[in-house]
């Protein structure tokens, strides 16, 4: 059960604000949601809808309103949820999302657990990276659950598209094959959200009259939006002792905005209630400049940033980060110059949330000392695709400002140059250790890395990084990575011990690997190129795996293996 839970999932469903009251209830008036929960047999029904429309504040509420007495007495059900988020590589992916499934399903109904017994037998925890194995897993409890059940999974759009296509797949199978609907003993329904893409779209065309449009809603949607402008400046005129008439005034421009989306109308509630002054004047001027557009808004934001090269730094290591980085990882990431000669000459700033909310304003938020974008249309407002032309007349625009390459770039540097400070090569792992004891070893580095708040990070993430950069040619990154890459150093000890600790594929006897082995079982390809130009001997053997190929098969990279094979 335990390796089960591969994902937060309370905590991303939590980080969805919360309805206002009144809004969202338009969901249980509609003939096809009402279809889906009432029909006698299992089903699927596709919410899809616009950007910052409400999908995942509405998939929260449905997630505890279907739990009340009330729905329960009418469909009586266990729900389970999964939020897709795009800010994170873990939340991304569709084998994530059925772990979570099954630890939920498992949790209420604990003699479910038999059914993955079998391949954690025989694989260890290695069976919760196979979707395949896993959605066997989950058909095989459901058909022996004696209750019905719901899955609301949220932002499929943002679950990258590999395993996104296989969990449609198998769902356009299950509700396919499945005519009888388990009316044997219970029922099996999905609700799923995104927005209205057209790959999505495709891969469900199967499965006839199972959408419901929320961007054909524009009547509820735009009446649940009034209900948050009211509510919203009902709390902020009270709090600001603005008048009725100032009151009336915002309620009137916010409600009639040209961008009636939920997202455009929190932040402009957010400047408001922001704002520095409450004269007359000053509230007509804020009335009557409200930005139109969401674009405008994020433009609005970003422009108010006294310095645009430290804000346009914090926003390409949030964009680039593998996953949300914490206030204190931000810190170090933040300050660090490439030049700095240990640890104690990180000149870290004593308040980086206030640093971070002075730079960037309402365009980021914290939550639980992590960092995210205010919301997943930032994120598009700010990335370059290869079809987004930058306006060259100003370059402190900020749409389509950011590369996406250059931020892991940033961040390859940056990851490189700290774990090459004199610290983090120390002998911290004791020698049999790395043999035969792989829990006290882990539990070594992990003390280890607790007095360093950007170590873990680094080492877990700085070879993505790398590769996503695709840097060519020599360079100092080049010579950093390398460094890293020198089995006879202690500093190697940590970054790779700290990087395959959370895999299920722990290379036993790693102390052993020569560069070029250690390159390929990482799946550094870029690196593996150097060292084999520098003279490494690809059919050199060594470590737990013996050839270059078994150590780049081990690690599971295919285009590793392919080159392997290749060369």
């Amino acid at each position: 059960l335990q390796c089960l839970y591969t994902s937060d999932y309370e905590f991303y469903k939590a980080r969805n604000p919360s309805r206002t009251l009144g809004t969202c209830e338009w969901i249980f008036k509609h003939e096809k949601f009402l279809n889906w929960q009432l029909e006698q047999k299992s089903s699927l029904l596709w919410i899809s809808g616009d950007p910052g429309c409400g999908k995942s504040v509405l998939a929260s509420f449905l997630v505890e309103e279907l739990r009340t007495p009330a729905h329960q007495s009418v469909l009586p059900a266990i729900v389970l949820h999964f939020f897709f988020k795009d800010d994170n590589d873990n939340q991304k992916n569709a084998v994530v999302a059925i772990c979570a499934l099954l630890h939920q399903l498992c949790s209420n109904r604990s003699s479910l657990v038999s059914y993955a017994m079998e391949d954690f037998i025989k694989k260890g925890k290695t069976f919760t990276e196979e979707f395949d194995t896993l959605w066997k897993i989950f058909l095989l409890g459901i058909k022996e659950l004696d209750t019905n059940l719901i899955c609301v999974i949220d932002g499929l759009d943002e679950c990258e598209e590999a395993t996104r296509e296989k969990l449609i797949d198998c769902l356009t199978i299950l509700y396919s094959q499945d005519k009888r609907g388990h009316s044997v003993q219970s029922f099996v329904k999905f609700l799923l959200t995104s927005r209205p893409y057209g790959s999505i779209e495709r891969r469900l065309d199967s499965l006839p009259n199972i959408r419901l449009k929320a961007e054909d809603q524009t009547v509820a949607i735009s009446q649940d939006v009034e209900r948050v402008v009211k509510s919203r400046l009902e709390q902020i005129c009270k709090t600001r002792e603005f008048g009725d008439g100032v009151r009336a005034s915002l309620e009137e421009r916010l409600i009639g905005g040209a961008d009636r989306t939920f997202i455009w109308v929190s932040l402009i509630l957010q400047m408001i209630e922001n704002s520095a002054r409450k004269s007359k004047a000053a509230l007509d001027n804020l009335i009557t400049s409200i930005p139109e557009t969401l674009d405008a808004v994020y433009e609005n934001i970003l422009r108010k940033s006294s310095h645009h090269d430290d804000a346009k730094k914090i926003l390409h290591l949030v964009l680039a980060a593998t996953r949300p980085l914490s206030l204190k990882e931000m810190n170090v990431a933040f300050v660090m110059k490439l030049d700095d000669a240990s640890y104690k000459d990180i000149d870290l700033e004593p308040s980086i949330g206030s640093t971070i909310k002075d730079l960037c304003g309402l365009f980021v938020k914290v939550i639980e000392s992590k960092i995210y974008l205010v919301h997943q249309t930032a994120r598009e407002f700010l990335i370059r695709s290869s079809n987004d032309v930058p306006n060259s007349t100003d370059q402190r625009r900020w749409k389509y400002s950011l590369n996406p390459i250059e931020g892991h770039l940033l961040l390859a540097n940056i990851c490189t140059s700290y774990l090459l400070l004199p610290e983090f090569d120390q002998d911290i792992v004791r020698p049999h250790d790395r043999y035969s004891h792989r829990k006290t070893m882990s539990l070594q580095l992990q003390k280890f890395a607790e007095a360093y708040d950007f170590l873990e990070y680094a080492s877990k993430n700085w070879a993505t990084h790398f590769r996503v950069s695709q840097l060519e040619g020599e360079s100092d990154l080049i010579g950093r990575v390398s460094s890293l890459y020198n089995t006879m150093c202690h500093r190697f000890d940590i970054w790779f011990g700290l990087y395959w600790q959370d895999l299920n594929n722990f290379p036993m006897g790693w102390s052993d690997f020569i560069p070029l082995q250690a390159a390929a079982n990482s799946g550094n390809k870029r690196v593996a190129q150097l060292l084999v130009e520098k003279g490494a001997d690809l059919k050199a053997q060594g470590g737990n795996y013996g050839t270059i190929l078994q150590a780049a098969a081990a690690g599971g990279d295919v285009g590793m293996v392919q080159w392997v094979l290749e060369e």
